[in-house]
């Protein structure tokens, strides 16, 4: 069986299979930023530099404030609207071309509002000030899933959804962290970010591929990572002022890129292995709820076919 084989015997084989030097790269994460709540502009950024890309004009829209978000078809969704007394609207944005289309009114008005899109439950939520809501992607109404509140927690300003399904938030003030049940819009105070300054708010968040947190920052601009367990925020990229950014694609990866660093090597055959010798169910690759040599063959055809 595949779990008595040992290092040397695994590496012998992959030479002779010549899979010592293979190697195939990952497909590649992209990273969306809005400038400007009107007239907004948007760019596509290098996700390693924080570098302009490209960029265009987006037609159709009044005014996005904050928020974007991909769904698992890769359609671009976001609020627009004026702070003024008419219903914000769901807006849908073509990513290559900039042309947007208004899906319909969500049937409310809001100051501050984010959109995310919870991959593991289907959904896309709207997260404006103290409340959270769910978006219908065929009308653009809202439903009222609950009021949100927590210790430290004044004004919610940035929002997104993690790959397990659980939502993240931050606040105007110290740029307060948060954790949120989706389910009921229980919140969870986790701490404050400490380096963006003045007027330290986040305009919006994202998850990268890597699960990590980023933000987004409102006056002097500024991309942070954001640490999830402590609330703490560290610069990465000197940007302009983004109002809305949303990370896109690369993920959750190749299942053969078992190791994770972007490369197809034996490597990734012997994190594979140990993975597999620990009973780890990631090393159940034809997905029958069990480990078995059925598993070393499906892993070897998944590294086979490449990550394209």
């Amino acid at each position: 069986m595949f779990h008595e084989l040992n290092r040397a015997g695994l590496l012998a084989s992959a030479a002779a299979l010549g899979l010592s030097i293979a190697s195939s790269a990952m497909a590649q994460e992209q990273l969306y930023a809005l400038r400007n709540p009107t007239s907004p502009i948007l760019m596509e950024l290098d996700p390693a530099t924080g570098g302009e890309l490209s960029s265009t004009f987006v037609t159709g829209a009044q005014a996005i404030f904050s928020g974007m978000d991909f769904d698992n078809n890769g359609d671009l969704y976001m609020i627009d609207g004026f702070n003024d007394a008419e219903s914000d609207r769901l807006f849908l944005l073509d990513e290559t071309t900039g042309a947007g289309s208004v899906v319909g009114d969500t049937g409310e008005n809001w100051n501050f509002r984010s959109t995310a899109y919870d991959s593991v439950g289907d959904v896309l939520y709207t997260l404006r000030d103290n409340a959270l809501y769910k978006t219908d992607r065929g009308t653009g109404m809202v439903s009222l899933v609950g009021g949100l509140s927590a210790p430290n927690m004044d004004q919610i300003t940035g929002f997104a959804i993690d790959a397990d399904g659980v939502g993240w938030a931050t606040d105007i003030d110290a740029a307060s962290l948060f954790k949120i049940d989706l389910a009921t819009a229980t919140a969870e105070f986790i701490g404050n970010a400490t380096s963006p300054g003045v007027r330290n708010w986040f305009n919006d968040l994202s998850f990268d591929g890597s699960g990590t947190l980023w933000g987004a920052r409102e006056q002097g601009g500024g991309l942070y990572t954001i640490d999830t367990a402590t609330g703490a925020a560290n610069l990465e990229f000197s940007t302009v002022t983004f109002r809305s950014i949303a990370f896109t694609g690369g993920e959750p990866g190749c299942y053969a890129d078992f190791d994770g660093d972007g490369d197809l090597t034996i490597f990734d055959f012997l994190a594979f292995q140990n993975a597999f010798d620990a009973g780890d169910l990631a090393a159940d690759c034809d997905e029958d709820g069990s480990l078995t040599l059925f598993d070393f063959l499906c892993f070897q055809n998944a590294f086979d076919a490449g990550c394209e």
